[in-house]
């Protein structure tokens, strides 16, 4: 799942300028300034989306590690034409034994044969690795750009209609590129769903668009977080999309899909408090004078 570098490959003239055109596609002309009317819309919008309380959500993949829990997993390749080419899913069920982690595998299933092609660092790792891969770095960087005071007129932002996700109510705030103003920018739509009883970010939606010297990727990403019986927030549906676009190859297409259930809470361990201690040193010293003394 890490960001793939830009491979300089070295093919003829045509590709090169081909090249040159995808990258340079997006440098348009600006657009006028927005009206009062529009600015002060979008100056509100992202003032509240800023004030949203994401700390729950940033931490939610490492806080998993409290709880046993399953985790269903399906990866799929497809061809250009969108005919699927091979899948993997599995089920892990993830514990604790003697104070470490511990995962085994369920189930398996498979078919068809995977091609990473040059992307083997991308994807693969989604197949071969058990535990969860965090997504929220992709989401949500700590300074997400389309907050940034410099590129918030790039976006149109609004709200949508409410909707509910597991038995929570969440708003719905969404922002999306403009068009000409907005071309350059890499992220193309963010949805934020929002509980609206404790304004906390709950799940989102992003889709992005990366252009390299020889290729185009375009990924959508969305991660849905629910509350384990005990209130934490902790990873629920989670779901990855990649489309590389390569000049005279074959286009690569691949979806990861996980859900998470059957979480249970860790028990503490005991802990030895400090009469514990000073009876055991007790207990111990007895033993110790009672024993008899080699001669």
């Amino acid at each position: 799942m890490n960001r793939v570098p830009a491979y300089l490959v070295r093919l003829g003239p045509l590709a090169v300028l081909l090249a040159a055109v995808l990258i340079g596609s997006g440098c348009k002309a600006p657009s006028p300034e927005l009206d009062t009317t529009e600015a002060g819309r979008v100056d509100s919008v992202s003032t509240l989306l800023s004030g949203v309380d994401d700390t729950a959500f940033r931490a939610a993949f490492s806080g998993i590690d409290d709880y046993r829990y399953t985790r269903y997993t399906r990866t799929e390749q497809f061809d250009t034409d969108d005919y699927l080419v091979a899948y993997r899913e599995s089920v892990h069920r993830a514990g604790w034994d003697a104070g470490l982690r511990t995962i085994s595998v369920q189930q398996e299933d498979s078919a068809g044969t995977f091609d990473f092609g040059l992307f083997d660092r991308f994807t693969s790792s989604t197949l071969t690795g058990l535990d969860p891969i965090d997504l929220v770095k992709y989401l949500l960087p700590e300074e997400p750009p389309y907050l940034q005071g410099r590129n918030r007129e790039k976006y149109e932002w609004s709200f949508l209609p409410d909707t509910l996700l597991w038995d929570t109510q969440a708003k719905v705030i969404e922002v999306k590129a403009r068009r000409l103003k907005g071309d350059g920018e890499n992220i193309r739509k963010v949805r934020h769903y929002v509980d609206r009883t404790t304004n906390e970010l709950i799940a989102m939606y992003l889709e992005r668009i990366d252009l390299a010297l020889l290729f185009r990727e375009e990924s959508q990403f969305y991660v849905h977080m629910r509350r384990a019986d005990d209130g934490t927030l902790v990873p629920h549906n989670t779901r990855f999309q990649t489309h590389i676009r390569t000049p005279f190859e074959t286009d690569n297409k691949f979806r990861t899909v996980s859900t998470y259930y059957e979480l249970e809470p860790i028990p503490d361990l005991p802990s030895t408090t400090e009469d514990a201690v000073q009876e055991n040193a007790a207990l111990s010293s007895e033993t110790t004078a009672e024993a008899p003394v080699g001669t």
